[in-house]
């Protein structure tokens, strides 16, 4: 990157979790393999209702697995909030859902088969992040990133 004129900082990681609420996996059960999430109820990210393509990792080696999806929304507050009320399990970064894991309401499964996180990270052009507005943001998302108990 050092001859692209770019300069690449990172954000934080993003983990991805399969949670549900623990009424959820009382009535349902809880899968024990990513194979088991086709007899259940998911709530998945999309634009594209029906089927979603979720990623696992089984031992060293990641696999893709397509899901049937009860509901598909392109806003994670919808899908969690439809997992808080026991309609299914959703796949969410653990941002998204740190609150509602740390006291129960919500319950990771298939925690053995997560893929590891992903990094996320800012790209700007060198001469760009000169710019006090430009540095002040970056600097900012740094600070405030995915970290929502912190005040904005």
């Amino acid at each position: 990157m050092e001859d692209s004129g770019l300069i690449v900082r990172k954000l934080d990681d993003i983990q991805l979790v399969v949670c549900a609420a623990p009424d959820y996996l009382r009535r349902r059960g809880e899968p024990t393999t990513p194979d088991g999430l086709i007899e259940q109820d998911c709530l998945a990210f999309g634009d594209v209702p029906g089927v979603a393509q979720w990623g696992f990792r089984d031992d060293a080696v990641r696999r893709s697995l397509r899901i049937p999806t009860r509901l598909c929304a392109n806003d994670f507050d919808t899908l969690v909030r439809a997992a808080l009320a026991g309609a299914g399990l959703v796949r969410v970064p653990t941002w998204q859902v740190a609150h509602y894991l740390a006291d129960g309401q919500l319950r990771i499964v298939l925690e053995a088969y997560q893929r590891p996180p992903t990094p996320l990270s800012i790209l700007t052009l060198r001469n760009c992040l000169l710019l006090p507005k430009v540095r002040a943001f970056v600097d900012f998302l740094q600070r405030h990133w995915m970290h929502p108990r912190l005040p904005l």
